[in-house]
C-alpha cells in the first residue's frame, strides 16, 4: 500500500525486506516519472545493552531488541575473559542467559558478542554495543554473614544481650534480625 505523507513524498508499506538485497521503485502514470530508484535495506545495528549476573554460574545479556535463536544459542557468541561459557538460553526475546565457569566474587567481568543478529536482522558490530561488564556479588545472609559479628562484638552481657541493653536493642541471634530489619 501507499500513502502521501508529504508533497512530494509517499511511504510505501512492502512486504518482509531482506538486509542487504537492492530493490528497484518504478513509478508509473505520475507527472515528473522517470527512471526507477534503487533502495538496499540495511537493519539497525544489534546492540549489548547490559550485563547482569544472576549467580555464580549464570549471567544475563539483554539486548537492543528481540534476537534471532539459531544465533543467540551459540555458546561461543559469547567471550569472558577469565571464564568459559558452558551454555546459551533464551530466557526472554531480547535476554540470552549464559551458564559461565564459577565467577569470583567481586570481579568485574566483560562479555563481549559476535555474530549475534535481531530478527529485523541487524547484527552485532564489534566496537559497536557489542560489551557489557558485570560483577557477580553474592547474596549476603544475615545469620551467616552478619550475626557472627554480632555474636563476636555485641552480643554478651554488658552489650547488647541483657534486658537492659543500651536503646533496647538486643543482638542475641533469637532477636536481632526481628530488632533490626524492618524496623523504622
Amino acid at each position: 500500500s501507499a500513502a502521501a505523507t508529504g508533497p512530494k513524498t509517499v511511504r510505501l508499506v512492502t512486504s518482509a525486506q531482506q538486509p542487504g538485497v537492492t530493490y528497484a521503485i518504478s513509478i508509473f502514470g505520475a507527472r515528473g516519472a522517470g527512471e526507477p530508484a534503487t533502495f538496499r535495506y540495511v537493519p539497525a545495528v544489534l546492540q549489548v545493552v547490559r550485563a547482569t549476573s544472576v549467580d555464580s554460574v549464570t549471567t544475563d545479556v539483554s539486548f537492543s531488541e528481540p534476537v534471532e535463536p539459531s544465533s543467540a544459542l551459540q555458546p561461543g557468541q559469547y567471550a569472558i575473559a577469565g571464564l568459559t561459557v558452558q551454555s546459551a538460553s533464551l530466557q526472554a526475546p531480547d535476554v540470552i542467559r549464559l551458564k559461565t565457569s564459577p565467577q569470583r566474587s567481586g570481579t568485574t567481568y566483560t562479555v563481549i558478542v559476535a555474530g549475534v543478529q535481531s530478527l529485523k536482522g541487524g547484527t552485532v558490530q564489534a566496537g559497536q554495543g557489542d560489551r557489557a561488564t558485570f560483577r557477580y556479588v553474592p547474596p549476603i545472609s544475615f545469620s551467616k554473614d552478619v550475626q557472627p559479628i554480632f555474636n563476636a562484638n555485641c552480643a554478651f552481657a554488658g552489650c547488647h544481650a541483657t534486658p537492659d541493653a543500651p536503646f533496647g536493642l538486643r543482638l542475641e541471634a533469637e532477636l536481632s534480625y526481628k530488632n533490626l530489619v524492618g524496623v523504622p
